[in-house]
């Protein structure tokens, strides 16, 4: 459930007791990667416990790492791009302090890109557009004035339960948290944030203490991120796959904000750059039965990862074409939609939802969602005329009729009989009827819809 806590993120905690690395039980891992062996591997072992980041004697440091949530990521259906028509995938999170409270989780891969601000102007955290994005806050809440109540990375990333799942945290903005000691706006209420320049330097988060370039602050950017404008560092005519990430602490100038750079150093940006990557945190639960184990990360590449305990997550938005709003819906595969509210429109009738913009196949509320989709709404405007399939509908006109065209032939047939029209269904369709004088002039045009 949503708690409310004070300055956690801004505080430097008590050094932990690191755990020792412990050995591999006879349980096996889910994936290895590539070029690493089960000895090189810590096992986080069955049990739903995690750990804090653990300095290993070679220098490298070990995260725990944790699957909540689903984002698009990578190209899943073959059209070979990342896009919001692929599958949401699971989110991993690396755990950045943990005790039997909360733990502190920043996301392993920048999963999306944006400007820290949408305009060249000095805002800083509190009323910066990355913030109301990431949290779905309305058009009051930033500068620039833009609504995230819809379409946000929080209720993209996270459906209803899991949202309520996230600790609501006071997020201390002071010029303490900074590089150059400007105020980063006060302290917000947020479910998720960005990292302060401050905790990039936390050791007890894993971090390097010193402000060079430092693989602890290297992450890798999604294929999604990529195709949304994250410059993933390239070697050659290849991407290693690294690249900028934003932080929420101003930069050397009031329309700048920091950055860590591909190479895991601080970097001050324009805030309206495009090109920076998004890495959320939160604080949530360890008791939380939403989290599942996903392994281990280290500093320098290795990872062991665990298989996501949950099902895949979809989510399906609803164009209403012109009408009212209606929010998206998250749910597991195979799992079915709950009919939304019906939308309104001035001047026309609801006729249902439909799986494509053509308008030609319903959807069936009872049928299980296997992946993304967007529904679009059928309307018909309250002065459409109906007519049933070889049946006649008679539009009167007031005037003599001298000619009539019918939009679409196959659909219906007309015929002139004195001051009226006479349309004749023959196949489902809609079209449109206009009646003239034998001057041309039109006497009325219809919209018929022929059932």
């Amino acid at each position: 459930m949503n708690s409310f806590k004070s300055t956690r993120p801004a505080r430097l905690r008590a050094a932990a007791l690191f755990t020792a690395l412990i050995m591999l039980v006879s349980l096996s891992p889910a994936r290895v990667r590539a070029e690493e062996t089960e000895a090189d591997m810590v096992d986080p072992g069955s049990s739903a416990s995690y750990n804090n980041p653990v300095k290993n004697s070679d220098g490298t440091v070990t995260w725990d790492c944790v699957w909540f949530g689903s984002y698009w990521q990578y190209d899943t259906n073959g059209d070979h791009k990342a896009d919001t028509l692929d599958s949401m995938e699971p989110i991993k999170w690396r755990v950045l302090s943990a005790d039997s409270k909360e733990l502190l989780l920043l996301s392993d891969k920048i999963l999306d890109t944006g400007a820290f601000n949408t305009s060249y102007t000095g805002i800083p955290w509190s009323r910066s557009t990355i913030r109301s994005r990431l949290n779905g806050l309305d058009a009051s809440s930033n500068t620039y004035g833009t609504d995230y109540t819809f379409g946000s990375f929080i209720d993209s990333a996270f459906n209803s339960e899991e949202r309520a799942e996230i600790n609501i945290s006071y997020i201390v903005n002071d010029g303490d948290q900074g590089k150059y000691g400007t105020d980063g706006g006060g302290t917000t209420l947020d479910s998720l944030f960005l990292l302060s320049y401050k905790d990039t330097l936390n050791t007890n988060y894993g971090f390097s203490g010193n402000a060079l370039a430092d693989r602890t602050r290297m992450a890798k950017a999604t294929d999604f991120a990529i195709a949304n404008g994250a410059e993933a560092h390239r070697t050659g005519t290849s991407y290693d796959g690294e690249a900028s990430w934003w932080l929420r602490s101003p930069g050397s100038r009031s329309n700048r904000a920091i950055c860590e750079t591909f190479a895991g150093e601080d970097e001050s940006k324009d805030i309206d750059t495009r090109t920076i990557g998004i890495r959320p945190a939160l604080y949530i639960s360890p008791a939380s039965s939403l989290i599942s184990p996903a392994g281990t990360v280290c500093s320098d590449g290795r990872v062991y990862e665990k298989e996501p305990e949950h099902a895949a997550r979809y989510t399906v938005h609803f164009n209403t074409n012109g009408g009212s709003a209606i929010p998206a819906q998250t749910v597991a595969d195979g799992e079915s939609l709950t009919a939304p509210s019906i939308p309104s429109r001035e001047g026309y009738i609801f006729l249902g939802w439909y799986r494509d913009s053509s308008l030609k196949t319903p959807w069936d509320f009872s049928e299980g969602v296997t992946g993304n989709l967007t529904l679009y709404a059928r309307w018909r405007s309250e002065s459409t005329k109906i007519v049933s399939v070889g049946h006649k509908l008679r539009l009167p006109t007031g005037k003599k009729v001298a000619k009539a065209d019918v939009s679409d032939r196959f659909i219906a047939s007309v015929k002139v009989k004195g001051k009226k029209v006479i349309v004749k269904g023959l196949s489902k369709g809609t079209v449109t009827v206009i009646a003239y004088d034998k001057k041309g002039r039109n006497l009325g045009t219809w919209v018929v819809e022929v059932e």
